[in-house]
């Protein structure tokens, strides 16, 4: 390796920690750089299942997410995810918020949803009196917002499953700046105009001043330990903690390097790098650091943390276990998971729509009564009746189904991408079991015909036909 390289690292790992030595912190705890090369980070929130961590740039209002594997490699998530929103990234001190699969932030009037693996980013969903340097946590399936320099002065919600939207609490003080979910306690944290920390109880619909944060900007991000007993911020080269019980406030951490923007710094709790208990991780100018020795989350409080938003969903609606149900996300993927909540009202519906339904030709019910051929024939002469035939069966139960939504799609001449020729029903017949429609081909040209057929879960199936002149 170069010299030049090795010097390069060394003054980076000192950029993150103090040149006039390292930091010092309460007893009990040890800080060491995690990542460094990181380029103006602002904002920062983690999936606590897998560890990645993603954070915004500071500097950039086309909305710059990044990325920090576990391996600690570093990878641009989506370059531009408010622009593409049509919209700006409030980078100051606008927060991020990792939910099931996805990366929201709360810009001007908008709500972002970047894709985490894929990058995509989508308009989730389109508020009013929205401001800049706003604050976002998530609970179950619900995102919470607070509207930072916004008119409305209150607890905003959306429901990641139904898209709704809704207005929790109201009256809340001009000027909410940050917002963290207190797993333990059951509440929302916030932190106001003059840096005093507030407590919301959903429930009643009220609000309660717990504390100061600090002194030096009105810019507060803060985090809330596993256990609901401190709430850590960054104040200059300090990291100060106040005490959730006894609204008392003390020094965790001296000695940072200064930064002209810390009060854009942000700060969250994880899982420990080296998978023991869990770390707070506090943005640096140009690196991150991890703090590690404070306790996991116990028991339910765990399972808040480390159970995504969908897979919450199915244990509440489906009595899943919280394994089963992290299990279904992993496997099928939270796109296809979200999807077959909608599709189903059901458990059996649900497993169906994941699973998918088999589609099998017609069999013969012997003495020549039956019907028997294949789902859609090869070829059709223009004239013809186009007969469309199947039974449908369970795919994992390998039970008839009689109840699916089926429906034909005729796209053709020309295969994909060729107009709709056609779009029918294709009903149950209740005396033979099996779904048929007959579709009139006089008014189809001739040509290669695809026909789609669905049946009311996720997977279409598609055949080709080539429709021949008489």
């Amino acid at each position: 390796m170069r010299r030049s390289l090795v010097v390069g690292l060394l003054l980076s790992c000192l950029v993150a920690l103090n040149a006039l030595g390292a930091p010092t912190l309460l007893p009990g705890y040890a800080i060491e750089t995690y990542v460094t090369g990181i380029p103006n980070p602002s904002c920062v929130t983690i999936d606590a299942e897998t560890g990645t961590i993603y954070y915004g740039s500071f500097g950039s209002t086309d909305g710059r997410l990044y990325a920090v594997d576990r391996d600690r490699t570093i990878r641009t998530v989506n370059s531009r995810f408010a622009r593409d929103v049509g919209s700006m990234y409030p980078y100051l001190a606008t927060e991020l918020e990792y939910a099931d699969g996805f990366v929201y932030s709360l810009l001007p009037s908008r709500l972002a949803s970047v894709d985490a693996t894929t990058g995509a980013s989508t308009l989730a969903a389109s508020f009013s009196s929205i401001g800049n340097e706003s604050g976002i946590a998530h609970r179950g399936d619900q995102l919470y917002m607070v509207p930072g320099h916004g008119s409305v002065r209150a607890l905003l919600s959306y429901d990641v499953t139904s898209g709704a939207t809704a207005v929790e609490v109201s009256g809340l003080p001009q000027g909410t700046y940050g917002l963290e979910y207190d797993a333990a306690g059951d509440r929302f944290l916030f932190s106001d105009a003059y840096r005093n920390l507030h407590a919301i109880d959903l429930a009643a619909g009220t609000h309660t001043l717990i504390g100061s944060l600090g002194t030096q900007s009105r810019y507060t991000h803060f985090a809330v330990d596993p256990l609901g007993e401190f709430a850590y911020s960054i104040q200059g080269t300090q990291v100060l903690r106040l005490d959730l019980a006894a609204g008392t406030q003390e020094t965790f951490i001296s000695g940072l390097s200064p930064s002209s923007y810390y009060p854009y710094l942000d700060l969250t709790f994880g899982p420990a790098s080296n998978d023991t208990g869990w770390s707070l991780y506090l943005l640096q100018q140009g690196a991150i650091l991890e703090v590690k020795g404070f306790a996991a989350p116990p028991g339910p409080v765990a399972a808040s943390f480390q159970l995504g938003s969908l897979a919450k969903a199915l244990v509440r609606k489906f009595g899943l276990s919280p394994v089963a149900a992290h299990a279904t996300v992993a496997t099928y993927g939270s796109a296809r998971v979200r999807l077959a909540l909608t599709l189903s009202g059901n458990h059996e519906r649900f497993v169906a729509a994941l699973a998918g339904f088999v589609i099998s030709e017609a069999p013969s019910a012997g003495g020549g009564g039956g019907i028997e051929g294949p789902v859609v024939p090869s070829t059709c002469t223009v004239g013809d009746l186009l007969i469309c035939t199947f039974e449908l069966t369970d795919s994992l139960s390998g039970e008839p189904i009689d109840d699916a939504v089926c429906t034909l799609t005729l796209m053709g001449p020309g295969g994909p991408g060729s107009p709709i020729a056609a779009y029918e029903l294709i009903q149950c017949d209740e005396e033979t079991g099996l779904y048929r429609i007959c579709l009139d081909s006089a008014g189809l040209a001739p040509g290669q015909y695809i026909a789609y057929i669905g049946c009311g879960d996720l997977e279409t199936h598609a055949y080709e036909i080539e429709v021949v002149a008489p």
